[in-house]
């Protein structure tokens, strides 16, 4: 994950993707057979990593929102 707080669109992206790729290698943990603390813990590591990536999309929406009405805005 990222060492310090995302700035921009592009890092907010780049971070929930790194959430998404974390979700997907706990989701092993949760398969058919698993033992079921492990199943927990990966089930509450998806979770918590699909949470924090829908919060950094939406982070990284509204910054690209807010550049495109600063643009429109300026004086042309």
């Amino acid at each position: 994950m990222a060492k310090r707080q995302p700035r921009t669109a592009a890092e907010y992206a780049d971070t929930a993707a790194e959430y998404l790729t974390l979700a997907r290698g706990h989701m092993d943990a949760i398969g058919v057979g698993a033992d079921h603390r492990n199943a927990e813990a990966g089930a509450a590591v998806v979770q918590a990593a699909a949470a924090l990536a829908g919060e950094h999309r939406r982070m990284a929406e509204y910054l690209t929102v807010e550049a495109l009405r600063r643009q429109h805005m300026e004086p042309q």
